[in-house]
Formats: C-alpha cells, structure tokens, sequence
C-alpha cells in the first residue's frame, strides 16, 4: 500500500489504498483492527472486482453463509466461448463505454457501475 500500488481488472483500475488495511494472522490469532470494521473495504473490493469483470453476462450475488459474517459477495460471469482472451479495451473504448454506461444508467449505483 506505501507504494501506491494499482490493480488493473479488464478496462478498470483501484488503488489498493481503497481495500487494503493493515493486520495479519499470528498463531490463529487476528492481529489488526476488528474484523467487523472491515466490511465496508470488503464490500469495495468485490465492487471493484465486478466492475473489472469483462463479460457478456454477470452477476453480483450476496449470500449470507454465516450470521453476521460479511465476506458474502458472489460474482459470476458468463461470456460465448471463443479460442482467443478477450480484448481488454483501450482509452478510448473506456471513455465511450462510460459514457454508454452514464446515459442509459437509472439509478445511481447504474451510474457508478456497481451491484444493488
């Protein structure tokens, strides 16, 4: 995180500043900040993983597994088959995609690109 460190997901990109926080597991046990507090920078994190996702078809799915326990972002994703990778687009495909996305959004989070 000191190095200002970016991932790239597809045509989007986050700052690690945004998920990562300090804390490691030492004999079993959690050293860092309560782990309820961490939700919020979970919840970032799979947002930012869905809007990386590059695919005909996904989905962001929230199942509660365990009481209380807020890593429960699912997200799935489906595309045609083909024998190639998909093209990650370029700036300019970026820019018109944004603005694809701003324009047909109805709600503020279609704006944003993130799951309800």
């Amino acid at each position: 995180v000191k190095q200002k460190t970016r991932w790239t997901l597809g045509a989007h990109s986050f700052a690690a500043t945004e998920v990562c926080m300090w804390g490691k597991y030492n004999k079993n046990q959690w050293q860092g900040p309560i782990k309820a507090t961490l939700a919020p920078r979970f919840r970032t994190w799979s947002e930012n993983l869905y809007r990386g996702i590059l695919a005909d078809d996904k989905r962001y799915d929230k199942v509660p597994l365990v009481e209380g326990h807020y890593q429960d972002a699912y997200l799935l994703a489906e595309r045609a088959f083909s024998e190639s990778a998909p093209t990650i687009p370029g700036p300019e495909d970026c820019s018109a995609a944004l603005v694809q996305q701003v324009l047909s959004a109805q709600t503020p989070r279609d704006v944003l690109g993130v799951p309800e």
